[in-house]
């Protein structure tokens, strides 16, 4: 497999290695759903679900830290629900959250927003969303892999801090539950998608537009995305797929995939010579507007999905597809002495007056689809913007906002956030190899309390293997911690386990603190964990193996 496509100024990583640096596997697990960015200025973050239930009723629920027109702000929480009834009618609406209520886990998807919630675990999720035009109280069963391209990230060539995230969680669900707009309420069942965005991507001044879409038809899931730069960031194409059948995953890749133009009444989407999808004449998923140019648009079309294996037959199934494009507007050009914003200032989902420079096609255009941080805030027929009466909610940790260096050297922010967490749970298991292939071969791990420094990955290797033999159900899990644009990363870390040499009793419990420092290619270079040892061993606890390391000094 290459070891990455860079087209346009973006790269994505798709090799073993990159995987393993990024403490990944092949099958994503149910923490890459929870909150990825600490929703400090700069960053953003959506999860987002459909349904496409068995009376023609459609619905889009979009969970958002901010808008991505927004992200250079602080955390401001939205929430927007389209509800399109069995007789075509859409109610489409965005709600304002206190940033009080709301709350993310980190270790799989918990999301709150005042009184609504999006919780699940990769295999079952339950939603509960409204909004004054609409309301949904959903359950999705997962029945397709969850996927994604490579380690899920499109990074900025000539910057990498700056990325997009993409996880395909659910490519596919059995969907059942309510539906309620105002004067009806109404059971539904059908077929669902759910997927999650995050990132630091400044997409209006790297993108002109994106296509994204997502199509069932018979067995198949088909999902796919493509960025369009702007001509300063290399003006190139970078494609996106992930394809499954029933619970096989077929491919999950950013080769071989192509979107000729659209025309006015299909798109065709191509994955080498294995898959053809073409998506037929649009109906627009939001509310009635005149025609004209639409720098957002959402909508829904019949598909046909071809399908030619290697050493088997040509398939070639019906179904439907539920697809966005957008287009940015030109960013203004800046006075030479006016400083570049530091942060994202694409629009997605604007009010049509704020974005009515943006459009590059008619209403009618067929509009494929955009990448998959569309999602983010709906579309600007979905403007119906209502502050939200929040519930009282519980005390909830502040976000701690990160600095930003202008001139990074070290990890992406969004390897940096994640750091701590792929060290937690390469902690909590006994392969060795990948706990090491977490550390650059020159790095240093020192455990203050002990006061002992662990130099090179090899000799971080062997303490991971002895400490696991000493502490065979070690476990940890981070708690809370925040990241900086220049590759470091603070989190507190609670380390649960029973020491093998001990006497018979219960596991310990303590909280660490861990500091780190990530290189370019997010490897770790330097590592260091403060508990209190000396309580520890006063319990009766040896939690520091026997075999002494190189003494720190």
């Amino acid at each position: 497999m290459a070891p990455q496509h860079s087209t346009g100024g973006l790269t994505v990583r798709e090799s073993d290695a990159d995987l393993r640096r990024a403490g990944l596997t092949r099958d994503p697990e149910p923490w890459e759903d929870g909150l990825r960015e600490t929703p400090r200025p700069g960053t953003f973050e959506w999860w987002y679900f459909d349904a496409e239930c068995d009376d023609g009723s459609r619905a889009v629920v979009v969970f958002e830290t901010k808008a991505l027109d927004a992200a250079a702000g602080p955390l401001a929480p939205r929430l927007s629900l389209t509800v399109r009834t069995p007789d075509g009618h859409v109610h489409a609406g965005r709600t304002r959250h206190d940033p009080a209520s709301f709350r993310a886990a980190r270790d799989h998807c918990d999301v709150t927003l005042g009184p609504y919630r999006a919780h699940g675990d990769l295999a079952r999720y339950r939603i509960r969303a409204g909004t004054p035009s609409a309301a949904a109280d959903l359950t999705l069963t997962s029945t397709a892999p969850p996927s994604r391209v490579g380690t899920g990230t499109v990074t900025q060539a000539d910057d990498p801090g700056r990325y997009l995230g993409w996880l395909v969680a659910v490519p596919r669900d059995e969907v059942e539950g309510r539906l309620a707009v105002p004067g009806r309420t109404w059971r539904v069942r059908g077929t669902g998608y759910h997927d999650k965005n995050w990132g630091t991507l400044d997409f209006g001044a790297v993108l002109r537009e994106w296509h994204w879409a997502r199509l069932h038809a018979g067995p198949f899931t088909l999902a796919c995305a493509e960025l369009r730069a702007r001509p300063g960031h290399g003006g190139g194409r970078t494609p996106l797929l992930v394809l499954t059948r029933d619970t096989e995953r077929l491919a999950a890749t950013a080769a071989g995939v192509t979107f000729p133009p659209p025309r006015p009444d299909h798109a065709v989407i191509r994955w080498r010579d294995r898959a053809v999808a073409l998506l037929g004449t649009p109906t627009t998923l939001g509310p009635p507007r005149e025609p004209g140019p639409r720098p957002y648009h959402r909508f829904t079309a019949p598909a046909t999905l071809t399908l030619t294996t290697p050493h088997g037959p040509t398939t070639t199934t019906d179904g439907t597809a539920l697809a966005e494009h957008a287009t940015f507007p030109t960013p203004p050009k800046r006075r030479p002495e006016e400083p570049a914003a530091p942060t994202p200032s694409g629009r997605t989902g604007a009010p049509p007056g704020e974005a009515s420079t943006a459009a590059a096609r008619s209403a009618r255009a067929w509009p494929a689809a955009p990448a998959p941080a569309g999602r983010p805030g709906a579309s600007p027929e979905e403007a119906s913007t209502t502050n939200a009466r929040t519930a009282a909610a519980r005390p909830t940790r502040a976000w701690p906002a990160a600095p930003t260096p202008s001139g990074r050297t070290g990890a992406p922010p969004g390897e940096a956030s994640t750091a701590a967490a792929r060290l937690a749970r390469a902690w909590s298991v006994s392969d060795s190899a990948a706990f090491g292939a977490l550390f650059a071969p020159d790095a240093a791990y020192t455990d203050v309390a002990a006061g002992r420094t662990h130099r090179g990955r090899a000799a971080i290797t062997t303490w991971h293997r002895d400490t696991r033999v000493a502490i065979p159900d070690l476990r940890a899990e981070v708690e809370d911690g925040f990241a900086t644009d220049d590759g470091r990363a603070c989190a507190t870390l609670l380390w649960t386990g029973t020491p093998a040499a001990g006497a018979p009793g219960p596991p310990f419990r303590v909280r660490v603190a861990t500091v780190l420092t990530l290189a370019a290619d997010g490897s770790i270079t330097r590592c260091a964990d403060y508990y209190d040892l000396l309580g520890l061993t006063g319990q009766g606890y040896a939690i520091v193996p026997r075999r002494s390391p190189e003494p720190r000094g």
